[in-house]
Protein backbone atom coordinates (compact mmCIF):
# COMPACT_ATOMS: atom_id res chain seq x y z
CA UNK A 1 0.00 0.00 0.00
CA UNK A 2 1.35 3.22 -0.63
CA UNK A 3 1.02 6.59 1.16
CA UNK A 4 -1.35 7.73 -1.21
CA UNK A 5 -3.58 4.91 -1.41
CA UNK A 6 -3.84 5.09 2.72
CA UNK A 7 -4.45 8.74 2.70
CA UNK A 8 -7.36 8.02 0.09
CA UNK A 9 -8.76 5.15 2.55
CA UNK A 10 -8.59 7.74 5.40
CA UNK A 11 -10.32 10.56 3.65
CA UNK A 12 -13.22 7.91 3.18
CA UNK A 13 -13.91 8.21 6.57
CA UNK A 14 -13.48 12.14 6.92
CA UNK A 15 -17.35 13.24 7.03
CA UNK A 16 -17.76 10.51 9.57
CA UNK A 17 -15.02 11.73 11.89
CA UNK A 18 -16.75 15.35 11.33
CA UNK A 19 -20.46 14.09 11.99
CA UNK A 20 -18.26 12.86 15.94
CA UNK A 21 -18.74 17.35 16.34
CA UNK A 22 -22.43 16.68 16.74
CA UNK A 23 -22.41 13.65 19.39
CA UNK A 24 -24.18 14.26 22.19
CA UNK A 25 -21.40 13.45 25.21
CA UNK A 26 -18.40 12.00 25.78
CA UNK A 27 -19.27 8.17 25.60
CA UNK A 28 -20.81 8.35 22.15
CA UNK A 29 -18.16 10.19 21.21
CA UNK A 30 -15.40 7.45 21.82
CA UNK A 31 -17.61 4.88 21.11
CA UNK A 32 -17.92 6.17 17.49
CA UNK A 33 -14.63 7.31 16.92
CA UNK A 34 -13.37 3.70 18.14
CA UNK A 35 -15.62 2.10 15.75
CA UNK A 36 -14.48 4.45 12.78
CA UNK A 37 -10.75 3.48 13.40
CA UNK A 38 -11.47 0.20 13.89
CA UNK A 39 -13.21 0.43 9.89
CA UNK A 40 -10.18 2.04 8.76
CA UNK A 41 -7.67 -0.47 10.31
CA UNK A 42 -9.56 -3.26 8.69
CA UNK A 43 -9.74 -1.40 5.46
CA UNK A 44 -6.12 -0.46 5.51
CA UNK A 45 -5.17 -4.58 5.79
CA UNK A 46 -7.34 -6.03 3.97
CA UNK A 47 -5.62 -3.53 1.17
CA UNK A 48 -1.99 -3.94 2.39
CA UNK A 49 -2.11 -7.80 1.77
CA UNK A 50 -2.61 -9.83 -1.06
CA UNK A 51 -5.34 -11.93 -1.42
CA UNK A 52 -4.45 -15.22 1.00
CA UNK A 53 -4.56 -18.12 -0.36
CA UNK A 54 -6.49 -21.17 0.53
CA UNK A 55 -5.17 -24.60 1.73
CA UNK A 56 -7.29 -27.30 0.41
CA UNK A 57 -6.58 -30.79 2.41
CA UNK A 58 -7.24 -33.84 0.66
CA UNK A 59 -7.84 -37.13 2.92
CA UNK A 60 -6.41 -40.58 2.00
CA UNK A 61 -8.44 -43.54 1.55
Amino acid sequence: MTKEQYLRLAETKWPELEQLKAAGDFYAYEKRFAEIWIELGRAVLESSVSEIPTLTFHLLR
